[in-house]
């Protein structure tokens, strides 16, 4: 995190990991099928057969350090966090700041941890409020997966075509 406060590098390159961290915490594993996109789990339903994401645009996103709102040109100042910075061409922004307890989450989801139920608590709680937020902007696809395995795609076309498809190819078996 702090390579990144002080270096400042590619804004969008670093969203990238934060969100494929972000989707490891929503449950899915093998963010090759995305390709940098971010998938938000609709809602988790208990003894449910499907799962729903809704999946949003990686080039949407960056990562950015997150500055003071009182940041003066006669104080030196160092930002303390990062923000993952949303903004669709409707206007729509949203923004999860990220501390250093979020940003040492994430790392570990990345890396294939899995949180106890105190730790979900409180980092759904942040990232809560992120999705509120993303809920509302307009999406133009949708994974389900019946098996956690298996996703299929449903895209909306300008022209209001639906167009439903097995997302991506299966990788294989130790890849």
């Amino acid at each position: 995190m702090l390579d990144i406060l002080d270096n400042r590098p590619d804004p969008k390159a670093e969203a990238v990991k934060i969100i494929r961290a972000i989707n490891r915490g929503e449950g899915i594993f093998d963010n090759r099928r995305l390709r940098g996109k971010l998938a938000l789990q609709v809602r988790q339903v208990e003894a449910a057969t499907i799962r729903s994401y809704r999946v949003f645009p990686a080039e949407r996103f960056e990562l950015l350090p997150q500055e003071p709102a009182q940041a003066s040109p006669y104080l030196e100042h160092t930002p303390s966090a990062l923000a993952l910075r949303y903004a669709d061409p409707t206007g729509l922004r949203a923004e999860l700041a990220i501390n250093l307890d979020v940003f040492e989450m994430l790392d570990r989801l990345d890396h294939g941890y899995r949180p106890t139920v105190d730790e979900i608590q409180g980092y759904y709680l942040t990232l809560a409020v992120f999705k509120n937020i993303l809920g509302s902007a307009p999406y133009q696809e949708v994974l389900l997966t019946p098996t956690g395995h298996e996703f299929y795609s449903v895209t909306r076309y300008p022209g209001g075509q639906l167009t439903m498809r097995l997302s991506e190819e299966t990788p294989t078996y130790g890849s």
